[in-house]
């Protein structure tokens, strides 16, 4: 694969992040919405939450990733008469409990036009340190954020993930 390693999230222990990941096309696929459910959509769209966290709603399903959990907050998704790839925009989510730094609330992050300017600078993104709700659960969006794009071929690993969310 062709990933490149970035940085480090800054945990009680550390844990390797990369930056940007090659998925198979099929964890990207928006799918169709058909009898108000969607067919064909893939779990790292479906993880999309950007509009629930700025609504203090609980998350949707996060995905997995690499043996950690993650969640989607931005999606491009381009027009059929390019040849982009499809990319999403994702943070880790870590439990409360293990997160070593300072964790804040949306609407505190967002409280003023200083402070989204900020946040739009952090160098761990600008959701780095947000806590969600997943469930009962409490959760903190680590940075940096990961781009997760459409691989030009299917990998080994890439394949094995989607192939595995068929036996849910």
């Amino acid at each position: 694969m062709d990933d490149e390693i970035i940085t480090t999230c800054p945990l009680e222990f550390i844990i390797e992040t990369r930056n940007v990941f090659h998925v198979d096309p099929l964890r990207l696929a928006s799918g169709d919405l058909v009898n108000d459910d969607w067919l064909g959509r893939g779990d790292i769209n479906a993880s999309y939450s950007g509009d629930r966290i700025g609504e203090r709603k609980p998350i949707r399903r996060p995905f997995e990733w690499q043996g950690s959990l993650w969640v989607c907050v931005g999606m491009v998704l381009p027009g059929r008469d390019t040849n982009k790839p499809i990319e999403a925009t994702a943070y880790r989510l870590i439990p409360k409990r293990f997160f070593g730094g300072k964790s804040i609330d949306y609407a505190e992050r967002t409280a003023t036009e200083d402070l989204c300017a900020a946040a739009r600078n952090d160098s761990m993104g600008f959701y780095h340190g947000v806590a969600v709700k997943r469930g009962k659960e409490e959760f903190i969006l680590c940075g940096p954020p990961a781009l997760f794009v459409q691989a030009k071929h299917n990998t080994a690993s890439s394949s094995s993930s989607a192939s595995q969310l068929t036996l849910f």
